[in-house]
């Protein structure tokens, strides 16, 4: 049998339920593509786009995951000129290394030159499905961002719900919710099946710094400050795929933990992109605008530690309550056990579980499914900003690894035993003091070749 296809079986029968499972501390990479294509109705219709520069090969970056059944949504925002669809999925049991995008919820709806009256879907960054088997997303409504920034849209939440594909919810956020300078890219929705109608969402926008909360039942958004959103203008230095930058991001990895049995409340786990500390705060406090204005209603859980180790997009597995979540300076999945109350957040706890500098550069998005799956979008970001992708070799992939596989053997696994501390004495303590403090005084951030460090300006998450 090719290779080929040996390959592509054991990618299928993996979806097909079969107890195969995946490697431990690893993720699989699932799907791959040098630059995105769309399933256009025809390959005439494809050249016709290509012709009138709607499709424009290179210019599309898959940015977010989120999965549903066997489906696997992708968003691609209009970062450039000549994105044709900007909310897709492929299959699981696609049999294509890489599969052509489908847009959701049809072609009618990413037609951004028809006049026809309808929904039109600009820039979702990153989305969300509930409980209720629903799709939630802001679209900003920002079409070619990198060029002519035009404003189609206010940013708005959009609602499908998936069992039919039909829009249940288009609703504008005010720009009074919304600081002068604001970027959302991502958001996560509490409810339980048993009552779909009283959703929440959270709302992140890193760069008002402000986290906006809106319930549907009642229709009604509310602005939420807090210090705890801003960034760490300490940890605003980047250095990832060969170049040097800095960005200043406030809030926005956002992950839910499942409902307690002891106080039936939900906690909603934050952090700033540019930042090294993780916080807590417990939904009841941000479904009630009074309660979420109170300072001391949130929790500082602890740090990461410095030296590169900003936090990106994050969820939570509802088996074992571990946190995972990306680092995007390090093209690494790292993670946190929240529910080992023994273990307070620190670098001996917090930890990166899965490290690759060529399948992970950049890992934009992750999410934990209900079948305790973990999934990661990889898109190089950083060279796409400076116009410095290859196409002729692999940059955008789709990983996926068993959450249980995934931390086995670290300090997030539930089963883990913790080597044994030895106390070496007084001479020792002072010994290993005076070490810390020479490395503290040595440390610097790692740097190329001169002539390979290029500074390149903020342009989105």
């Amino acid at each position: 049998m090719q290779p080929i296809l040996l390959t592509l079986l054991v990618v299928a029968t993996l979806w097909q339920g079969c107890s195969l499972g995946t490697p431990r501390n690893e993720l699989v990479e699932v799907f791959s593509w040098k630059t995105l294509d769309f399933a256009y109705p025809s390959e005439q219709s494809r050249q016709q786009a290509i012709a009138a520069g709607d499709f424009i090969p290179g210019n599309s970056v898959p940015m977010g995951v989120e999965v549903w059944q066997d489906k696997v949504f992708i968003s691609v925002p209009r970062l450039g000129k000549g994105v044709p669809s900007s909310l897709n999925y492929v299959k699981m049991n696609d049999m294509y290394k890489a599969p052509k995008l489908i847009p959701y919820p049809n072609w009618a709806s990413q037609n951004m030159k028809s006049k026809e009256p309808g929904l039109k879907i600009v820039s979702p960054f990153r989305m969300s499905v509930d409980a209720c088997d629903r799709l939630w997303m802001v679209d900003l409504g920002i079409l070619d961002i990198k060029t002519s920034f035009t404003k189609l849209f206010q940013p708005r939440i959009l609602v499908f719900d998936l069992k039919t594909d039909q829009l249940v919810l288009e609703r504008e956020i005010e720009a009074k919710l919304l600081p002068c300078r604001t970027w959302i890219a991502n958001i996560i929705v509490d409810v339980e099946r048993d009552n779909c109608q009283d959703a929440w969402a959270y709302i992140p926008d890193l760069w008002g710094k402000v986290l906006i909360v809106y319930s549907m039942q009642k229709n009604d958004a509310y602005q939420v400050n807090h210090q705890y959103f801003n960034s760490d203008p300490l940890a605003g230095n980047y250095f990832i795929g060969g170049f040097n930058f800095r960005w200043d991001d406030g809030i926005f990895g956002v992950a839910l933990s499942p409902r307690s049995v002891e106080t039936g409340e939900k906690t909603l786990f934050f952090h700033a992109l540019s930042a090294y500390t993780e916080y807590a705060v417990s939904t009841r406090v941000l479904k009630n605008a009074t309660l979420a204005a109170d300072f001391y209603g949130y929790k500082l859980l602890g740090s990461r530690g410095g030296e590169f180790n900003q936090a990106g997009a994050q969820s939570m597995d509802p088996q074992t309550g571990v946190l995972f979540y990306t680092l995007p300076h390090k093209n690494a999945i790292g993670c946190w056990n929240a529910c080992d109350k023994s273990q307070e957040y620190s670098p001996r706890t917090a930890v990166q579980v899965v490290q690759n500098n060529v399948t992970l550069l950049y890992p934009s998005d992750l999410k934990v499914d209900r079948a305790s799956r973990v999934w990661v979008v990889s898109n190089k970001l950083p060279v796409f900003n400076n116009d410095a992708l290859n196409n002729n070799e692999v940059n955008f992939r789709i990983l996926y690894g068993e959450a249980n596989k995934v931390i086995e053997d670290t300090p997030c696994d539930p089963n883990f035993v913790a080597p044994p501390v030895f106390d070496k004495g007084p001479q020792h303590q002072h010994q290993h003091q005076h070490h810390q403090r020479r490395r503290a005084h040595q440390r610097r951030a790692p740097q190329p070749a001169t002539s390979a460090i290029k500074t390149v300006p903020r342009l989105w998450p």
